[in-house]
Parts: structure tokens; C-alpha cells; sequence
């Protein structure tokens, strides 16, 4: 009932928070939260330079009716402040709540329904380390206060990057690395694929082709993802066109790589479609799945209520269960693949290649695992950095891997995009390396 609201329509947009609610008797709700660096030896009253800043202003032309009693309450995540609360928040009396705030005020309401509305500036001082600050609206009278507006703006006031929480300083140089390593990449595996054409064969396999896309839209996000962080750096806002397309495509980069690798664990054929269809109708609503997760954790109002790593809650679970799920198929299949073949290439392959890629389904539980042991302050950034990382690597492999003078060994392709391929590795009969045999 103490989070039961009428209405709450919230636009966050990194530090800048915009929104209304309803608050109804004893409602309350957590409109914001944000990682505030540290300071250490500043007094905590007393602080020439905090490091932190919260602005807010409250409006309410609405008007309200009853007799309402707002208050405004900020917490932080030590233990007795909102860790204490967050469980039980619904049954817990609106006085009880703000006895764990560490700073609490009763704003003017014939300020807040006045034309010009409340406001307040809020210095945030802490010595130990970085912490998330949570801040939640009150209504502990017996009215109902109707269309409560409200902006917040919160700053990291010591660093060039003000605009951003502790968690994300590194998302900038991260976003840069990131974009030069697929960038070189792409490069790389685009003249990989002019070297398909180059030595004859009439298109590039379809396998390759997916590898291309894979790799194209994984860099494409990047740059949407830097693109949309440089700005946030400078307003506090950010590009947020370009924040739901990075992460639509960089998650259909992974998928687009599970899909391959399940073709190869089939039929180790570089060529379209060789036994059914690429994708199964639960690798779309795996897809869904996932994207519906990382939409929710980035806008429902929910998650202000909480830092976890999304993959580290209950619906991510499902998720990773679905990645573990496309393990056992994979190594199924390759397993089958093995044991039906007499060709010693194709057998190579899987025991050496095939073994190594299986290892691909492991990355989402793997960031699962350390969302969950990672600290609230580093979980977003160091996530993101290891993830694509290890996306790197194996693209990178793929790239290895699917070069026309490795990708002739182990794989099979239909005539015409073999046709007239004759790279200098392998003029040996029957594609073969020259000199080198296979037992």
C-alpha cells in the first residue's frame, strides 16, 4: 500500500530526472538513484568542496485534496539506511521510512502549488567510498496530492565528468576502446571477405556473411553507445534516440552468433540453410526475451529501487537458463556431428575449434556471476567492459576461423561458392593443404 501510487510517469534521463505522481494517503515512492563519489578527510558538515550535489524542484498546480503531508527523504545503501527499508517498504508506515533517511525535508505546499513551484540545492558529503543515493517522495497526511511534478538533477561536483554517477566515469574511454578494437575488426574481416571474391569464389557463404553482420552491428552499437555517453558528459542528458538502437544491436550481434554457431553444430557447412531452419522459434523468443530485460532494467520505475545487474534477477534467470539451454544443443549437435562422420577434417574441427567455441554460450552466465559479486559502484562498467571483451575474443576467433585459407579445411560450401576458388594454400587435391596430411 506505502508504494501503491495512482500515477507516476517518469522520463529519466541520466542525472536529469523528470516526472509526476499521484500520491494518495501514507504512498510514497523512490522517483531516483545515483552513485555519489567520495571525499576523504572532508568534514561531514563542514566540507568546503562536497563532492556531491542534489537539486530538486517540486510543482503541484494541481492542487491536492484532504490534508496532505509531503516530506522528501534521501537514503544511501549502507545497511541501516535503505537496505534496511527496501524489503519492506509496501509494510512499513510512512514515519518508520524516513527514520532511516540520512537527510529528510517538509517542503512549503503553498509553495509547491504556487506558480513558481519548490526547490532546494542538497550538498552530499561521504569519506569512505562511493555509495548510491536514493531519493523518495512522502505523503504521510490524509489527503491525496495530485500530479505531483518533479525534476532532479544530480552531480558528481569534483569531476570533469559531473554530469556522471560513480558507477559510469569509465564509460567514455571504455566506449572508445571498445569502438577502435571492432572497428579494426570490421576492417579485418571485410577484407576477408573481398579475399572470398578475389580468388573466385561467386559469393561470399552465408555463414561468413552472418559473421559480417555480427560484426558490423556490434561495432554500430559502440558508436551509438559513445555517441550517446559523449553528449550525456557535457548536458547530463545524453542522445537517448541512439540508447535503445546500441543495445538492440549489440544484442542482435550475440544472437546472430548463437544462430551460426548452431548451424555449424550441425552440418560444419559454411553454406545457407544445409539441414532446416537457421533460426528456431525459441531462438526469437530468447531475443525478446533478452532485449525486453535490458529495456526494463535501463527505464522501469522499479529498478529504482534496486542496483542489481539485471541477468542477476529472477526474469535474467530465465535468460541465462535459455544461453545454458543453446550449450546442451550446441554440444549436442557437435557431439552427433563427431560420432556420424568418417571425415578426419570435420572430426579436427570439433575437437579442437568446435570445443573451443562452446565456450561462447558461457559469457552471459559468467556476467551473471560477476553482476552478482562485482560492487554496486563498479558493477555497470566492469560488466560491460569484461562483456565485450570476451565478445571481442570471439569474434575475433570467428574472424581466424572463417578466413577462406583456414575455412576450406574443416567446412563444407555449395559449388558456387567454391567454384573456381583456388587459394595457394590449398591447390593439394581435394582442398587439402599442400604437405600437410591429416590421420
Amino acid at each position: 500500500m506505502a508504494r501503491s501510487l495512482l500515477l507516476q510517469v517518469v522520463v529519466a534521463l541520466g542525472k536529469w530526472t523528470e516526472g509526476s505522481i499521484t500520491l494518495g494517503p501514507n504512498a510514497s515512492a523512490i522517483i531516483t538513484k545515483f552513485c555519489f563519489d567520495f571525499l576523504p578527510g572532508c568534514p561531514q558538515h563542514a566540507c568546503p568542496n562536497p563532492p556531491g550535489q542534489w537539486e530538486f524542484t517540486l510543482a503541484g498546480n494541481s492542487g491536492f485534496t484532504g490534508k496532505p503531508k509531503l516530506l522528501l527523504g534521501l537514503f544511501d545503501d549502507e545497511y541501516f539506511s535503505f537496505p534496511e527499508v527496501v524489503n519492506v517498504w509496501d509494510q512499513m508506515p510512512c514515519a518508520e521510512k524516513l527514520k532511516h533517511a540520512k537527510w529528510s525535508a517538509e517542503p512549503s505546499m503553498g509553495q509547491i502549488t504556487g506558480s513558481h513551484g519548490w526547490g532546494m540545492k542538497v550538498p552530499l558529503t561521504q569519506q569512505v567510498r562511493p555509495r548510491w543515493w536514493y531519493m523518495g517522495v512522502f505523503q504521510c497526511g490524509d489527503g491525496t496530492l495530485e500530479e505531483l511534478k518533479y525534476k532532479v538533477h544530480m552531480l558528481n561536483t569534483l569531476r570533469t565528468e559531473a554530469e556522471l554517477s560513480s558507477d559510469a566515469f569509465w564509460v567514455v574511454p571504455s566506449a572508445m576502446v571498445f569502438v577502435l578494437a571492432f572497428g579494426g575488426l570490421t576492417a579485418w574481416q571485410l577484407r576477408s571477405s573481398s579475399t572470398w571474391l578475389a580468388f573466385g569464389s561467386r559469393e561470399i557463404p552465408f555463414a561468413v556473411k552472418l559473421l559480417n553482420l555480427s560484426v558490423g552491428l556490434f561495432t554500430m552499437g559502440l558508436l551509438c553507445r559513445l555517441a550517446h555517453w559523449t553528449q550525456y558528459v557535457e548536458d547530463g542528458k545524453g542522445l537517448m534516440v541512439l540508447q535503445v538502437p546500441s543495445r538492440v544491436m549489440m544484442l542482435l550481434s550475440k544472437q546472430l552468433c548463437i544462430a551460426m554457431l548452431l548451424q555449424l553444430s550441425r552440418a560444419l557447412s559454411l553454406s545457407r540453410n544445409p539441414e532446416g531452419p537457421l533460426v528456431v522459434p525459441a531462438l526469437y523468443a530468447f531475443t525478446l526475451l533478452c532485449l525486453a530485460l535490458e529495456l526494463w532494467g535501463d527505464y522501469a520505475a522499479e529498478r529504482n529501487y534496486d542496483t542489481h545487474y539485471v541477468y542477476d534477477t529472477m526474469p535474467g534467470m530465465v535468460a541465462v537458463s535459455f544461453d545454458l539451454y543453446w550449450l546442451k544443443v550446441y554440444l549436442t549437435q557437435l557431439r552427433d556431428l563427431w560420432d556420424r562422420t568418417a571425415d578426419l577434417r570435420q572430426r579436427a574441427y570439433c575437437e579442437t575449434w568446435g570445443v573451443a567455441f562452446a565456450s561462447y554460450f558461457a559469457i552471459l552466465p559468467v556476467l551473471a556471476l560477476l553482476g552478482h559479486l562485482f560492487s554496486p559502484w563498479v558493477r555497470r562498467e566492469g560488466v560491460f567492459m569484461v562483456g565485450s571483451s570476451l565478445q571481442f575474443i570471439f569474434h575475433l576467433a570467428f574472424c581466424i576461423a572463417f578466413a577462406p585459407e583456414r575455412a576450406v579445411r574443416f567446412f563444407r560450401t555449395d559449388s558456387s561458392e567454391l567454384q573456381g576458388l583456388c587459394l595457394p594454400e590449398l591447390e593439394g587435391e581435394g582442398g587439402r593443404p599442400v604437405g600437410k596430411q591429416y590421420t
